[in-house]
């Protein structure tokens, strides 16, 4: 960048422009060149508030036959604070559930989160537990309400670890997952991803699809997958847009309570759909963002649950 010289009023409002007789005119200084600009200051701390609606669907299936389980969860309130890609979040449950607790009973829900995100590499790691779902389909006799109705004392357990690997590194995982950076333009990338899911399934009240199905305790399950997707950042100014798809596949092995069900060994299928958007300046940002994640383990005995949030958030760097 240049800097102009000084401001000449010649032939302006009228002021005279000639110089005195005799005298020699002088060269004008020389035009220097203006300081480099001062380099924008990192901010590796970053500091985010959100507001989540989770949701959880178990669905087993027997002989045939499947039964689905659904959380009525309140609202979610989660801090987070992250440095330099590494960052945690803990979410706090308050307020009324979705529907009404006298017909869908009350979700009982805990959620921790880890990850690292930094160039090309991230990771994710979970701990989340769910106690208390409703049936969705009811027997016959049974109401919307009554006792049959409500599994207040099944419980979900879910731990998961998931690394990602971006094949373009114009691509920023930061900016596209959780707005922590802001995007330097359109960016697209094709990614790869492994992970690792174990599911702990207890039902103090043994859980029955049919007369002619064993009644279940315990179900456990894990699984270890391997694939890929595409993620895109679409950037106008400070506004951004990220979708991404992933899906993968690997092993599965589930184990049964009682025994009388044999240890099942099966192909997992794992899909996760993130959708961000949202207003990205540079000492803040906020969005909204959709995440849904699907394990699914198929054989005689099927696990399938659908996790998902949608998440209010915002959040500054510091």
């Amino acid at each position: 960048m240049r800097v102009a010289g000084p401001l000449s009023l010649c032939g302006l409002m009228w002021f005279p422009c000639g110089v005195a007789s005799g005298q020699d005119t002088e060269p004008p200084p020389p035009v220097s060149e203006a300081p480099a600009a001062a380099p924008v200051p990192s901010r590796p701390w970053v500091v985010q508030v959100a507001i989540i609606l989770p949701y959880l669907e178990v669905a087993l299936e027997d002989a045939g036959l499947e039964q689905k389980y659904r959380t009525n969860t309140p609202k979610t309130l989660s801090l987070g604070l992250s440095y330099e890609g590494l960052g945690a979040s803990i979410g706090f449950s308050g307020g009324e559930p979705v529907k009404e607790p006298d017909d869908y009973g009350e979700t009982r829900a805990v959620d921790y989160q880890l990850h690292y995100y930094r160039g090309r590499f991230g990771i994710d790691a979970f701990y989340q537990d769910y106690e208390g779902y409703w049936l969705e389909t009811l027997t016959a006799g049974c109401r919307r309400g009554e006792a049959c109705s409500l599994a207040p004392d099944l419980r979900l357990r879910h731990i998961g670890l998931t690394g990602f690997f971006v094949l373009d590194p114009a691509y920023s995982l930061k900016a596209a997952f959780e707005a922590a950076e802001r995007a330097r333009g359109d960016a697209g990338s094709w990614l790869l991803t492994a992970g690792i899911n174990h599911v702990r399934l207890d039902a103090p009240e043994p859980l029955v699809l049919s007369p002619d199905t064993s009644p279940l305790r315990r179900v456990k399950n894990t699984m270890a997958t391997l694939g890929g997707g595409y993620g895109q950042l679409w950037v106008w100014d400070s506004w951004y847009f990220s979708p991404v798809l992933m899906v993968a596949g690997g092993y599965g092995r589930s184990t049964f309570t009682p025994a009388e069900t044999p240890d099942d060994h099966a192909a997992a299928l794992r899909v996760n759909v993130r959708l961000g958007g949202g207003y990205n300046a540079p000492t803040w940002f906020t969005g909204l963002a959709v995440v849904i994640e699907s394990p699914v383990v198929k054989r005689e005995v099927s696990l399938q649950f659908l996790a998902g949030e949608v998440r209010l958030f915002g959040g500054v760097r510091l």
